[in-house]
């Protein structure tokens, strides 16, 4: 956690994180890695290849790039922001297991 913050706090050149939610609780995630994307998006290029909604909805992502696999091969299904409805179905699909799943979860929690 003190690694990912140092790196995210400090500097000002190109960041590539991969997967920054592994080994974090999500509270954390929230709290801390999103907070931190989203005021330093400002001052440095941050590219993070993540399975957490958190970090590009929340973190205000510039351009969300969704990938799937063809021919074995890694390609782009589609790019844009979260304001375009392909890329939201792109987000609740794969990171929040289906618009069904998100929908179950808010009438579990009650909002």
């Amino acid at each position: 956690m003190a690694i990912l913050s140092l790196l995210l706090s400090a500097g000002d050149q190109p960041l590539i994180i991969d997967q920054p939610e592994d080994d974090l609780d999500n509270r954390y995630v929230y709290e801390v890695v999103v907070q931190l994307l989203r005021q330093r998006k400002f001052f440095r290029q941050i590219i993070v290849a993540t399975h957490n909604a958190n970090i590009p909805v929340n973190g205000d992502a510039e351009l969300i790039v969704a990938f799937g696999v063809e021919n074995r091969l890694g390609t782009v299904i589609s790019a844009g922001s979260i304001d375009q409805s392909e890329i939201k179905e792109h987000v609740s699909t794969i990171m929040e297991g289906s618009a069904e799943a998100f929908r179950l979860r808010r009438e579990r929690y009650g909002y």
